[in-house]
């Protein structure tokens, strides 16, 4: 007989036994569910942050690797040493410097230069705004009855 011929058995309860493919489609979506759910899992923890902590433990495993005791020839340690930046140093200002313009070659988003009238969100012109204030004045009505309230309290605590 062909799956499809077979009758529909039901158990004591009443509730169908289910076909084979009523059980493979189940299994399929119980699979689908499964990986989906891992899936959100690792996004939900922050897909930087897991790399960030794969990277520690790489370089702890690489570090309890090595010898105890240091040498002068210690390849890893003097670049490590050399990497290491300190505010005392007399360089400080001019590393800083070539760190900043090493970011800027590969900055994503253009950065505004010049000064620009203050918002509410302090978001310098640019990626975001582009420095045009297209408000219709609320936000500054607001600011300035809230400092005229205040300066009333303080005018009447003195008198």
């Amino acid at each position: 007989l062909d799956e499809k011929q077979i009758p529909k058995r039901f158990n004591i309860t009443g509730k169908d036994r289910g076909s084979v493919e009523d059980k493979r489609k189940k299994e399929r979506e119980e699979r689908k569910q499964k990986e989906l759910q891992e899936k959100y899992e690792k996004w939900n923890k922050g897909l930087y942050q897991l790399k960030r902590r794969t990277e520690q433990l790489d370089e702890m495993a690489r570090v309890v690797k090595e010898n105890f005791a240091r040498h002068a020839d210690d390849e890893a340690m003097n670049e490590h040493l050399k990497n290491v930046v300190y505010e005392k140093d007399p360089m400080f200002q001019y590393v800083k410097k070539k760190e900043e313009k090493a970011r800027q070659l590969f900055a994503v988003y253009p950065k505004y230069k010049g000064s620009w009238p203050p918002n509410r969100f302090n978001i310098a012109p640019g990626y975001r705004w582009d420095g045009v204030n297209r408000s219709n004045g609320f936000e500054d009505k607001i600011v300035l009855i809230m400092n005229r309230k205040k300066a009333q309290k303080v005018t009447q605590f003195e008198s």
